[in-house]
């Protein structure tokens, strides 16, 4: 059975990058790399929050255009960006004055 990355979300409500994220994800998952899967499942999802912040959305952007490039594979895709750190991180942004 493979996951399905659109669970619970609504399609009309996702936003162009969340859609290409979570179509990556399940191309991820089917080609056997589910760490990234879940990683770029987790990144659409932060990117679908009410609060979700430009940074998410500029990490998201990279990543899309990396995919797009010639001679990319998943197996480096998400090296420069240090997903476990980034998707630990709350999206809320920072109080005023900090």
């Amino acid at each position: 059975m493979t996951p399905d990355p659109w669970q619970g979300l609504d399609p009309e409500t996702l936003t162009p990058d969340c859609r290409k994220l979570l179509n990556l994800a399940l191309d991820a998952y089917l080609i056997g790399y589910t760490q990234v899967s879940e990683a770029l499942t987790s990144l659409a999802s932060k990117l679908n929050e009410p609060d979700g912040s430009a940074r998410f959305g500029g990490i998201a952007s990279e990543i899309l255009a990396r995919a797009d490039g010639p001679d990319q594979d998943f197996e480096t895709l998400l090296e420069p960006f240090g997903m476990t750190d980034l998707l630990s991180e709350s999206v809320k942004p920072l109080s005023p004055g900090r």
